[in-house]
């Protein structure tokens, strides 16, 4: 259906690849303050910005926070976009933008002293295709002692298919092995960590409110870490809803209201080590 410039206001949304609109099906009892906020969050997705100093500070721009919440020790769990490999060089608008994205958030990565990186974007071989020859860097000494993990995910993977063990990509993991190796990982390797993808938005945003409900937090720490991908600007619009779909498919319609208690036997359940989910659980308290 074409889109009609006189459809209501907020029955509408950004479709996020041309410039157009998907309609929205919304109850018939809707109210007027719902219809707001569809109505403000469609205006904040079309936004984008192109200069560093549009920012309010380079972790802004980096997508690059620490994340909190529950007993998650502070500087322990960290998130951002790719620090090396670029999404966006085809974008017009954003291409420029991005490699300011990308050295800031390497400089983060150091100034942090991030010793553990979870990369779900890119299979190991990928990742090593990559690196080698790249230039020198922070990321790329980290990976040289095998301190950068592939943990790769697609997109459809994380917010679709998390009720299964089945990838959307045949080189990729199923949700389920992957949320493993990710505990398994951290209870092999030493803190602070950092989790990416290529924007750090979706399967970064999927795994690390997983991490963050076994670590105890309530939704509302959970909704504010993702969300704040919203304000890198780049065209682009997340919905808590989608990472409620994701979460609740996965762990069930509870999981907001006792997450430790429901991720850590979600884990038993998958046949990981009960050693193991105590010892991830302990290097991400501190």
């Amino acid at each position: 259906m074409p889109y009609n410039n006189n459809h209501p206001a907020g029955y509408c949304f950004n479709n996020q690849f041309n410039g157009s609109y998907n309609y929205l099906l919304l109850p018939e009892n809707i109210t007027t303050d719902d219809l707001k906020t569809i109505i403000n969050d469609c205006e904040q997705s079309f936004r984008i910005k192109t200069m560093a100093c549009e920012f309010k500070s380079d972790w802004v721009l980096a997508n690059f926070r620490e994340v909190n919440g529950g007993y998650l020790a502070k500087q322990t769990l960290f998130r951002s976009y790719h620090p090396v490999i670029p999404s966006r060089v085809g974008h017009p608008k954003l291409r420029e933008i991005e490699a300011q994205r990308q050295q800031v958030a390497m400089r983060l990565l150091e100034t942090n002293n991030i010793r553990t990186v979870i990369n779900l974007s890119e299979t190991s071989q990928e990742l090593d295709e990559y690196l080698q020859v790249a230039e020198p860097s922070y990321y790329k000494t980290l990976w040289l002692g095998k301190s950068v993990i592939s943990v790769p995910v697609a997109y459809e993977t994380v917010y679709f298919m998390s009720d299964r063990d089945e990838s959307f990509n045949p080189d990729e993991l199923g949700f389920q092995t992957g949320i493993q190796a990710v505990i398994q990982q951290i209870a092999d390797h030493q803190p602070p960590y950092h989790v990416h993808c290529r924007l750090g938005s979706d399967r970064t945003g999927v795994v690390i409110a997983f991490l963050q409900l076994f670590m105890g937090a309530d939704k509302a720490k959970v909704a504010d870490s993702y969300l704040k991908t919203n304000q890198m600007a780049i065209g682009e619009y997340r919905s808590i809803r989608l990472l409620e779909h994701a979460l609740e498919q996965a762990l069930g319609h509870e999981c907001f209201d006792d997450g430790h208690s429901i991720t850590r036997d979600y884990l038993l359940s998958l046949g990981l080590a009960s050693n193991v989910i105590e010892l991830a659980y302990k290097n991400l308290a501190g």
